[in-house]
């Protein structure tokens, strides 16, 4: 099978299917020469048509200069199947250099004509751009009314899908503890609250002018017929339950007609819900504050989320805040919550608080507090319910039908806890109340304490020797050093002595010939003074 030929049969135009079909057939069994030998019988039943037929198309593909065949015999003498060559852009088109016409794809079509460039219609009548071409001064005000009507009518529809959304809103509101009455009405404004929309007043649509549309003006009428909501866009969207737009199809809006004290409380709905809303709010901050304090710091932004206090608030129905902050910290032992915190196992914290504060899951009695009848106000005596739904169930388990399981908090005392980690023990407690991962931490810290001290001592016993070494070379140093400065001050002591000693005679050899009789004077004193033993040695001087 040779692809380029298959390729460029499906490409070349043809004129007649079943040719094309003999085409496609011969590509599809062409080799690397592009030529084949099939015979005229195999390709009429592959393309399902008669021989006449296949002749007919090879002679109309010869015709075409797509094909050429050549006959083949065999050694005999007789005629075998013939050898077909196609020609196309691998033999330059049979030799001619003039490329076959081709098909054109709807692809090529489509691009062709995106090719061209459009020509412009003009404007659609009764848009603005054409009123304002035409001149016409009734089209231009007929066209300024129709713009004002659609402005009315999708504020109107807006405004009337805000009331119904309202309504809707206070149908869906549970009914909770009566709060203080709301009631803005004053004494000379019967009917009129701070939330109510200023006076209605009619509008008329501004007059239309003839302007082109190239041409830049102020006023437009699509931007004064926005006047009605006298808001912007951003306005609108803004508009809440309360607001002046959304307040004129509630029926709270001044009339001449005056308000009954129905209409009154509906005009006065949107800030029933505000404080409403706000009270809901002060309630479940109580709830909360008596959940554990580890689940609170586990909760988004510290607070059960919005959508889900209706289920707080449904349990306040039947409790208080105090007695839901018994029962979450009941439940949060007995239901081991504790101990799911501890080991990390904690996935769903908002989960878990709704769980805590929710009534008894298995008993439709609101007076049941986890099996105990009144347990929430110091009862004592089982669910008369819960009795005969243990009961039931038990007879079920009797007679093999399936019993769903549920799980249940009894009153029991509070887990002991580990007293170095605080985990809860899940079993009995071990000897000395420490739980087994916390030996084992301190048996680990113990060993690497005691390899640290091992390498410190031996540190501190090298550096103890090097300060000794050092301290030793320091000794020595400053024996030296003195020894040097005791022999050098001893020089200096003995070159002193000595030049004293030489001055002395000096002076006393010049004394002695400056004044003789000082001289003899000094050598009576000094026999005088001597012992008897030294009077030789002064007259030998004397001499």
């Amino acid at each position: 099978m040779s692809v380029e030929a298959l390729n460029y049969s499906r490409r070349v135009k043809v004129g007649n299917t079943t040719a094309k079909f003999v085409l496609n057939r011969l590509a599809d069994r062409a080799d690397e020469r592009f030529s084949c030998y099939p015979s005229v019988p195999l390709i009429a039943a592959e393309i399902e048509v008669g021989e006449r037929s296949v002749q007919r198309a090879l002679a109309l593909l010869r015709e075409l200069r797509l094909v050429s065949d050549r006959p083949q015999y065999r050694a005999d003498g007789s005629q075998t199947t013939s050898r077909y060559t196609l020609h196309g852009p691998w033999d330059d088109y049979a030799g001619t250099g003039v490329p076959f016409p081709e098909i054109v794809t709807p692809k090529q079509a489509r691009a062709e004509l995106w090719a061209q460039a459009p020509a412009e219609a003009p404007f659609r009548a009764g848009t603005a751009a054409a009123v304002a071409l035409s001149g016409d001064a009734d089209e231009a005000k007929a066209a300024a009314q129709r713009a004002f009507t659609a402005a009315a009518k999708t504020v109107a529809v807006k405004e009337s899908k805000q009331a119904r959304g309202r309504k809707a809103a206070a149908a869906k509101l549970p009914t909770r503890k009566s709060t203080e009455a709301v009631n803005d009405v004053s004494a000379g404004e019967e009917g009129v609250t701070s939330m109510s929309p200023p006076p209605a007043t009619s509008v008329s649509p501004p007059p239309a002018t003839l302007a082109s549309p190239l041409e830049p003006t102020s006023t437009t009428p699509t931007t004064e017929a926005l006047a009605p909501s006298a808001r912007s866009a951003g306005d609108v969207r803004r508009t809440g339950a309360g607001s002046s737009s959304c307040a004129k199809k509630s029926g709270s809006a001044a009339t001449a007609k005056p308000s009954s004290s129905g209409e009154r409380q509906g005009a006065n709905v949107p800030l029933q819900r505000y404080k409403e809303a706000d009270s809901q709010a002060t309630a479940c901050r109580a709830v909360e504050a008596g959940l554990p304090a580890a689940l609170v710091a586990l909760l988004p932004y510290g607070h059960i989320p919005k959508r889900n206090r209706a289920a707080v608030l449904d349990a306040l129905d039947s409790r208080t805040p105090a007695q839901l902050a018994d029962r979450a910290a009941r439940r949060w032992l007995a239901y081991r919550y504790e101990v799911a915190l501890h080991d990390g196992e904690l996935r769903a914290p908002i989960g878990v608080a709704l769980e805590l504060i929710g009534p008894t899951p298995y008993c439709p009695n609101v007076d049941c507090e986890d099996g105990i009848q009144d347990g929430h106000v110091g009862g004592r005596v089982e669910c008369t319910m819960c009795v005969i739904r243990r009961r039931e169930r038990r007879i079920a388990r009797l007679k093999g039908l399936p019993v769903l399981t549920a799980r249940t908090a009894g009153s029991r005392a509070r887990a002991h806890e580990c007293v170095d980690c605080g985990r809860p023990f899940p079993g009995p407690v071990p000897e000395g109340s420490v739980c087994i991962r916390c030996t084992e931490e301190a048996a680990a810290a113990c060993q690497s304490a005691a390899a640290q001290w091992t390498t410190e001592a031996a540190d501190q016993e090298q550096q103890a020797a090097e300060a000794r070494l050092q301290a030793a070379a320091e000794l020595a140093r400053l024996e030296a050093e003195e020894k040097r400065k005791g022999d050098a001050k001893a020089a200096d002591a003995e070159a002193r002595r000595v030049a004293d000693a030489e001055e002395t005679e000096r002076l006393r050899e010049q004394v002695a010939r400056e004044h003789p009789e000082l001289a003899v004077y000094a050598v009576q004193q000094a026999a005088r003074v001597q012992p008897a033993g030294t009077a030789g040695t002064v007259r030998a001087a004397r001499g």
